[in-house]
């Protein structure tokens, strides 16, 4: 149960930098 917790946590944070990313990239392109 805790590796599906850690592999949970993993995903969770490369989304947010991939969301993160891809924001900053708007946000650039707009300016």
């Amino acid at each position: 149960m805790q590796f599906v917790n850690k592999l949970r946590e993993k995903t969770f944070f490369a989304n947010c930098y991939l969301l993160q990313k891809v924001f900053m990239g708007v946000f650039y392109e707009k300016n």
